[in-house]
């Protein structure tokens, strides 16, 4: 009876040891299996990833870059670094910005909605710019006559 018990007891005592060890497994290794999978980027690589960096802090971290000192700026570059490196970010755009804005814009298109035009004036030759007024405005009244000339015959 005694040999039962202490064989039933360590029968126990082996199973909770293999649960135990089935836990750690999962512990072992990156948190992901995506490690890279948008690019490894180190400290050095601060300066390249910019625009990202401060638009993860503004969104996400809600932190405004200029009131940080530096230490704490490289601290959180380094939250950063390694959302970016173990692929973990909430969204894809702190990857890449540009390519994120431009997949965007150009799903934007196929849907239908017109092309954004610049609001903003970056040339500034008045002369040039109504000339190419006129000129539209030109055939845009040559097609009307020719559209009414139509309509007469």
């Amino acid at each position: 009876m005694r040999k039962r018990r202490v064989e039933e007891k360590k029968r126990k005592d082996k199973k909770r040891r293999d649960k135990k060890k089935e836990k750690d497994k999962g512990k072992k290794g990156a948190v992901t299996n995506s490690w890279g999978k948008y690019g490894i980027i180190k400290e050095t690589d601060m300066c390249n990833k910019m625009p990202e960096f401060i638009a993860w802090l503004v969104e996400v971290k809600q932190v405004n870059l200029k009131s940080l000192p530096n230490w704490e700026e490289r601290q959180l570059f380094k939250d950063f670094m390694e959302d970016h490196n173990t692929a973990t970010f909430p969204s894809k755009k702190y990857y890449d910005l540009d390519a994120y804005y431009l997949a965007k814009m150009n799903k934007e298109e196929k849907r239908g909605y017109s092309k954004v035009q610049d609001t903003e004036q970056t040339v500034f030759d008045d002369e040039e710019q109504r000339r190419q007024e006129l000129r539209i405005e030109r055939e845009r009244q040559e097609e009307e006559q020719v559209v009414a000339l139509k309509g007469s015959m």
